[in-house]
């Protein structure tokens, strides 16, 4: 008998936002002239943005051919679903989760236990994920990990 393909979502972390990283983003996405008052709303947003980003950290077991890093969202009520958040900066991590797995192009890495870490933009606490097998229950945001800082790190949108 074949075992099913099984997803655990094992934590969600929160990014760790500093200034620096506010002012990296505000580059990013507002490099031209403003008034003060308009960057201090610009920079406001940024940190509002960036205060909703979540790592996500999935265990994958026996995966299929139906198993795809793009079905991981959350329902947004009121936009179609092609304009749900998706996932950002993708990584496979060993099934002990201490380890980067070399892949191409995000493909699957060919192995019947693995880990797989992204971020999400405007992640909901208390909000199941969807998944390529159904929705997920998330545990609490928590505070990242440092191993994920490292194997993870977030660079920021533009």
């Amino acid at each position: 008998m074949t075992r099913k393909p099984e997803i655990q979502i094992l934590g969600v972390h929160a990014l760790s936002v500093s200034a620096q990283l506010v002012e990296t983003q505000f580059k990013l996405l507002y490099g031209y002239p403003m008034s003060k008052e308009q960057a201090s709303r610009a920079r406001k947003q940024c940190k509002l943005q960036l205060n909703s980003v979540a790592l996500i950290e999935t265990q994958i077991k026996r995966p299929d051919d139906q198993f795809s890093v793009n079905d991981f969202t959350q329902a947004q009520p009121g936009l179609p679903r092609d304009s749900w958040q998706a996932p950002y900066l993708v990584h496979f991590l060993d099934a002990e989760g201490l380890t980067l797995l070399e892949c191409e192009d995000e493909a699957t890495p060919r192995r019947d236990h693995f880990r797989c870490v992204f971020y999400l933009h405007f992640f909901q606490d208390g909000k199941p994920l969807i998944t390529s097998y159904g929705e997920r229950f998330c545990p609490q945001l928590s505070t990242m990990p440092e191993r994920l800082t490292q194997l993870a790190p977030f660079d920021p949108v533009d």
